[in-house]
């Protein structure tokens, strides 16, 4: 490897055209493929992928639409009214879907807004219902409706029907009433009892919106069009958000507005994300750069230090773009670590030749060393594309290609660079560093025996419980001021004492999820048993598996014989 760069350095020295073209050319065309990816912020690339039955990989989190929903809430202060809530979270939705039907029809960003009940929502299920009733009835219910088939029952039935249809409620749906004259939908209740006693919800319903308990905040939900783990596309949302909040929080000083859900964790993590690496970076680098000046004492070895790593940089995003033709976002932000690793091998090169002088030479001594570094580093990055998550794959392909292409750029081009007729050095400062290294660390026993007691002492502390480690996920990023009291607010007002978590069921169609749910509802209730489980949703009562509903509707048919009708016409 040494006699290939001293040839190509040769070559150049006497073609420094070819030199200067190739290197521009290197550039453009580095630079041309790396504008060319696509930088994505799905925060799904932090987690590992599973592997589906068909063998592709896919998260199933992605596929859950509850973790894309916002909740929105309007909380009211100073003693304001239900009706006020009411009237500032109707104008706020108003207004906010205006601004939303104003943008054109690619730039649009919600999906829905669920902030009250539809009022064809009843009447709708109550059609639903009646038309596919059998199957959604067990083997019990049948026990009920002979008790129902009496005279006795039927008289009181019909005085029942009479109050109710001269009620408020009998006045707005009347035909429940009328397609129930038996007073099936009593039993219906009871059955589906289990549906809603299972939820945990801390909501009520005034006036068609939801209120917490205690009726103070009122609930709305905001589903974006796009997916909650992609934080780049949740930019103009949130902006959108705070906006509008501003305006209604002067308008409306007793009615506070805020909002929290993983949509918008994702937007103030990514965007602080940014923020910290921004300033992180340029500090570091201030700093670095402020302390090489100081040493080498020429103003140009700030210009040969940065280009290779800047080429380095734009090798390793067109290698991403030629590889996968797209990049995670965060990945490129925990790979600006990997510029103190670039910024390494240009100073091995740039330091020793502040002492020899001569380009050549430089080769002749660095050469291998630089190229045994650089192997054993992208070796240590490459192990991380054999992970399961797709984030660290992602870092560990732009390291590699960035310090590939950091140190073939400081071994072909940067000595063309070097001028020893403007090499200078900081004689004093470099004195004091080769005196610390001189100095005999391995001699010094009472330096010795104070790094072994340290050791130990730390060793001690940590197996003796002095060290935790943090596996709550929800500590993992940066929580916003907003949303940190959006959600303390709708935990404080809705908490029950009882951990919610989310289970789910899959399948190459819908039918066999449906089967796998079953299985799950005889998992959750088994756990429910043995009382590890408080209670759950017991949603399998609403979808329930095609050859179920066949065997239900079958039992209807058999059970309304001849005599049963003529008793219900009777």
């Amino acid at each position: 490897m040494t006699e290939l760069c001293l040839k190509v350095y040769h070559y150049f020295r006497s073609h420094r055209t070819v030199c200067w073209i190739s290197m521009i050319a290197w550039f453009v065309c580095c630079g041309f493929f790396a504008a060319q990816i696509h930088l994505e912020e799905d925060i799904n690339k932090l987690f590992p992928a599973s592997t589906n039955e068909d063998g592709s990989t896919k998260l199933a989190f992605a596929n859950l639409k509850i973790k894309d929903k916002t909740f929105l809430l309007f909380e009211g202060k100073d003693g304001a009214s239900v009706a006020h809530i009411i009237e500032t979270c109707n104008a706020f939705v108003d207004s906010l879907l205006q601004k939303e039907a104003a943008l054109d029809s690619s730039n649009r960003m919600l999906e829905d807004i669920f902030y009250c009940l539809p009022d064809e929502l009843l009447p709708d299920a109550i059609d639903y219902l009646g038309a596919h009733l059998p199957a959604y009835i067990d083997t019990s219910f049948y026990a009920a409706i002979d008790t129902m088939l009496t005279d006795s029952h039927l008289a009181r039935q019909m005085k029942v029907n009479r109050q109710e249809l001269e009620s408020s409620w009998g006045s707005m749906y009347p035909e429940l009433i009328q397609i129930d004259p038996l007073g099936l939908r009593k039993e219906l209740m009871r059955q589906f009892k289990p549906l809603t006693e299972g939820s945990g919800s801390g909501y009520k319903i005034i006036d068609g919106h939801f209120f917490v308990p205690d009726s103070t905040v009122c609930v709305a939900f905001l589903t974006p069009r796009y997916s909650a783990t992609n934080t780049g596309q949740g930019a103009s949302l949130f902006q959108m958000l705070n906006t509008q909040i501003e305006a209604f929080s002067a308008s409306n000083p007793d009615v506070k507005i805020c909002y929290h859900g993983t949509p918008a964790s994702g937007f103030y993590n990514a965007a602080q994300i940014k923020s910290d690496l921004k300033n992180t970076i340029a500090g570091a680098l201030v700093l670095v750069l402020l302390f090489i000046l100081f040493c080498f004492r020429n103003y140009d070895t700030l210009p040969l230090l940065l280009l290779p790593v800047l080429f380095g940089v734009l090798f390793g995003l067109a290698g991403m773009y030629f590889i996968k033709g797209e990049f995670s976002l965060l990945a490129l932000g925990i790979g600006a670590v990997v510029l103190g690793v670039a910024f390494s091998y240009v100073l091995h090169i740039l330091t020793h030749y502040k002492f020899v002088g001569n380009p050549e030479q430089v080769l002749r001594d660095q050469v291998r060393p630089v190229c045994l570094g650089c192997i054993t580093t992208i070796g240590s990055f490459m192990g991380l594309v054999f992970v399961q998550t797709e984030l660290l794959r992602d870092f560990g392909l732009f390291a590699s290609l960035s310090i590939l292409g950091t140190t073939a750029f400081s071994l072909f081009y940067l000595p063309q660079l070097l001028n020893p007729a403007k090499n200078r050095i900081n004689k004093r400062a470099f004195s004091l560093i080769e005196k610390v290294n001189a100095y005999p660390f391995d001699r010094n026993k009472p330096l010795i025996a104070v790094l072994v007691i340290l050791t130990v002492v730390c060793t001690f502390f940590y197996f003796m419980g002095g060290t935790r480690f943090d596996a709550d996920m929800h500590d993992l990023g940066y929580k916003a001021g907003i949303t940190s009291y959006s959600e303390n607010l709708l935990r404080t007002k809705t908490y029950t004492g009882d951990k919610q978590k989310y289970f789910a069921s899959s399948g190459r169609t819908m039918e066999e999820a449906i089967h796998h749910f079953e299985s799950l509802n005889n998992q959750l209730d088994s756990l429910q048993k043995e009382g590890l489980v408080k209670s759950y949703t017991r949603t399998g009562m609403l979808f329930v598996p095609l050859d179920v509903q066949q065997a239900r509707i079958h039992a209807w048919k058999n059970f309304w014989t001849d005599q049963r009708l003529h008793m219900s016409v009777s």
